[in-house]
C-alpha cells in the first residue's frame, strides 16, 4: 500500500465536516532533503508543564473538574482535590474497589459513586467528605447533573433514580 503524506499541520475549512482536523502535540516540518521519504514530518511535542506532583501513587480511577475550576481525583482509595493552585489535598478515602469512579457537581456539592451501593460526597465551600446514608439512595455506576436533579443508576438494575432538586 503505499504512503499517504500528511503535507501539514492544522487547517480549517468552510466545512464542519471537512475542516475537523488539527495536529495536537506535533510540529510539522518540511523536509527539504529531496530524498526524504515524505515532503512533511511531524514531530512529537511535550505539549504539558509539569504544575504540581500528586500526594500519591496508583490506580487512577476517576480525574473530575468541577464547575468551580477545582480538580478532584480517586487514586486508589484516596480522595484529592487539586485547588486552583495546583496544590493536591487529601480529603477522605473510599473502600478499597477496583472499580472505576464517577462524580457530579451541582456548583454546590460533588456526588461520586463507585458501582456499590454507597455514594459519598464533597461539600464544595468546605471540602468535607462523607457517605450518603439515605435509606433510599441505591448507590450507583454512573452519575450526572441534569436539569437541577442528580440522576443514578441503580446497580444490577435497569432503573434510574434522581436526586430532590
Amino acid at each position: 500500500m503505499p504512503r499517504i503524506p500528511i503535507l501539514s499541520g492544522a487547517y480549517q475549512s468552510r466545512s464542519i465536516i471537512s475542516g475537523a482536523q488539527r495536529c495536537l502535540n506535533i510540529d510539522p516540518e518540511i523536509n527539504h532533503d529531496k530524498q526524504a521519504p515524505v515532503p512533511v514530518s511531524h514531530f512529537p511535542t511535550a505539549g504539558l508543564r509539569l504544575k504540581a506532583n500528586p500526594l500519591l501513587v496508583g490506580p487512577a480511577r476517576c480525574l473530575y473538574r468541577a464547575s468551580n475550576g477545582a480538580g478532584y481525583m480517586v487514586v486508589g482509595t484516596q480522595v484529592v482535590k487539586i485547588g486552583l493552585d495546583f496544590q493536591p489535598t487529601l480529603i477522605g478515602a473510599l473502600p478499597i474497589k477496583p472499580t472505576p469512579v464517577k462524580m457530579a457537581d451541582n456548583g454546590t456539592v460533588v456526588v461520586l459513586v463507585d458501582g456499590t451501593t454507597t455514594g459519598y460526597a464533597i461539600d464544595m465551600t468546605t471540602d468535607d467528605f462523607a457517605a450518603i446514608n439515605d435509606p433510599n439512595f441505591f448507590g450507583g455506576a454512573y452519575v450526572d447533573y441534569v436539569d437541577s436533579f442528580f440522576a443514578f443508576n441503580t446497580p444490577g438494575a435497569n432503573q434510574w433514580q434522581i436526586s430532590l432538586s
